[in-house]
């Protein structure tokens, strides 16, 4: 089983390019695809997307991996190994994880991981913001494998920012990605170059195992004891406040699609002037609204100013006629999760009049 494990902060577009990377692998026949997604909070919205993809998808709801959710990662990866077996495991990590400690754990799956690939994603268009926060976001992106810059196209100096990824990572490419670009044909010369694929590869050679197959680890509870005085190589110079919540949209406001779409894109452009500071945001507002696994309007924020809107086929096509939840997930590293509750809980009430009451 082949890994692509993919870190970098929070809203610097690992979601997009796991799809693109879905894409590549699929159009290329290079066999089948799981997901391990990790989101801060407990309310998942990229999960949606990524089974729109027609893989099978696992959430988990933690903050760092390293710290919080270890043995759930463990655990997923095992069960993943054993009931699916697919030729390649997707794992994206939140905003706080650092891809080193996570890959050497997993790099302890011999018998089941043939190769792991630390994929760093750098959100180009707001590097020169995100530098200035020094350990916490290098964290995020240092000890890749492949580092991505993506939103190339937003920034002011792409190869001045290539050259500061090279220095921190020591990578000698940086693989530039941007709205503009073939995504896809990229993630496939990725994949090409780290793991030689030649087409149909798909084979189970490389991972055979069954239902009783054993590690080159044992992870008992006390090999995983992580509780409030377990210390780590790094330190969390930060905590990232996740705010989130669930609403069932009004039956008579959910007929009326765009009508809807309008109104909660107004409700991000609220919410990120609240956020704002040195003109971005530092974090990542998302919603969801959710028809069904196929039809959804996915908002995502990370500068102030109107979202960007992904609206799935189904949900132009469809009547309208069946009930339709919004998610919301504020995730910021300069406000707790009280604080942004703070903030954004007044912008919401303003909005109230979408949804049923709780």
């Amino acid at each position: 089983m082949k890994i692509l494990l993919f870190g970098g902060f929070l809203g610097s577009g690992k979601t997009t390019i796991i799809r693109a990377f879905i894409e590549a692998i699929q159009s290329g026949d290079h066999g089948t695809i799981a997901i391990i997604e990790n989101e801060i909070g407990e309310v998942g919205i990229d999960d949606v997307l990524l089974r729109d993809s027609s893989v099978e998808v696992k959430p988990i709801f933690g903050g760092c991996v390293c710290c919080e959710i270890t043995g759930s990662l463990i655990g997923a990866v095992d069960e993943i190994a054993r009931m699916i077996d697919p030729e390649w495991l997707i794992i994206e990590l939140t905003g706080a994880a650092e891809l080193s400690n996570v890959k050497e754990l997993l790099e302890g799956f011999t018998k089941v991981v043939s190769k792991v690939a630390a994929i760093s994603v750098v959100d180009g268009s707001r590097w020169a913001k995100f530098s200035k926060i020094g350990q916490f976001f290098f964290e995020q992106i240092m000890s890749g494998d492949i580092a991505i810059l993506n939103k190339a196209d937003l920034c002011p100096d792409p190869k001045e920012i290539e050259r500061n990824i090279k220095e921190l990572t020591g990578l000698p490419e940086v693989v530039h990605m941007s709205a503009d670009k073939d995504r896809v044909a990229d993630c496939a010369e990725i994949l090409e170059a780290f793991y030689h694929l030649k087409g149909d590869d798909h084979d189970h050679d490389d991972h055979d195992h069954d239902e009783d197959h054993e590690h080159d680890h044992e992870h008992e509870d006390d090999d995983h004891d992580h509780d409030d005085e377990h210390e780590h190589d790094h330190e969390h110079e930060r905590i990232i406040g996740a705010y989130a919540r669930n609403y069932t949209v009004l039956k008579e406001k959910a007929a009326d699609k765009a009508a809807l779409v309008e109104e909660l894109s107004k409700l991000f452009v609220e919410i990120g002037e609240l956020l704002k500071q040195d003109d971005i945001i530092y974090g990542h507002v998302k919603g969801l609204l959710l028809e069904s696994d196929d039809s959804y309007v996915r908002f995502s924020l990370t500068r102030p100013g109107l979202p960007e809107i992904l609206t799935s086929g189904a949900w132009i096509a469809a009547s309208g006629t069946g009930p339709v939840a919004f998610t919301l997930n504020v995730n910021d590293i300069n406000h707790s999760e009280e604080e942004i509750a703070d903030m954004v809980g007044p912008c919401l009430k303003r909005y109230e009049t979408l949804f049923e009451k709780e």
